[in-house]
């Protein structure tokens, strides 16, 4: 199978690299028939993108690849790599051989909003570091440099969804938690994360 360099790039901006929550610290990668789906997050923000398949997939596949493996198969310069089950329960993603992560990924549709209500402007209670981690995976993945990204605010999801006017790259940024570095606002946060 053939993922989409830039998909893996767009990927790293969203997920964690030393979360307690082990399952964190890798992006899931789904595939079904000819849709595979590319989802990471840290808790705070969520990127999901969704690309066709060239070849439909004889078994679906969901597995966690550990983050250093995306990053590293994010820098070939070939603009796809292949993800392959090697005979031994191992993986090969571009040169990279890993074994994928054992544990559950969060159900990221859960958190993605349904709604079509949107909002003008954004939240002023979402950390600025993650619209400008949005802005980053969106570019990566469409791979341009401006700030083309569009986005809308649904208020009752109490998150900043950022997309391009589809959804096959969306990334949700939620409110801010509480701690004594953040102000006191209401957090709605990704549930079972």
């Amino acid at each position: 199978m053939l993922i989409k360099t830039s998909t893996l790039k767009a990927s790293i901006h969203c997920a964690a690299n030393k979360d307690t929550r082990y399952y964190l610290n890798g992006v899931l990668v789904k595939a079904t028939g000819t849709r595979l789906t590319v989802v990471s997050t840290n808790g705070h923000a969520l990127s999901a993108f969704n690309d066709e398949l060239d070849d439909q997939v004889t078994e679906p596949i969901e597995i966690i690849i550990p983050i250093d493996t995306i990053k590293s198969a994010a820098k070939d310069k070939k603009p796809v790599v292949s993800l392959l089950k090697l005979s031994d329960g191992r993986w090969s993603l571009g040169d990279s051989i890993f074994i994928p992560i054992d544990g559950r990924y969060p159900d990221y549709n859960r958190v993605i909003p349904k709604s079509d209500k949107s909002g003008d402007g954004l939240h002023s209670n979402i950390q600025p570091q993650y619209f400008t981690a949005a802005t980053k995976a969106l570019n990566d993945y469409y791979g341009t440099k401006d700030d083309q990204t569009g986005h809308h605010q649904d208020n009752i999801e109490n998150a900043a969804v950022f997309h391009r006017g589809n959804s096959r790259a969306v990334v949700v940024v939620m409110s801010w938690r509480h701690t004594d570095k953040a102000p006191k606002l209401p957090y709605m946060g990704f549930s079972g994360i």
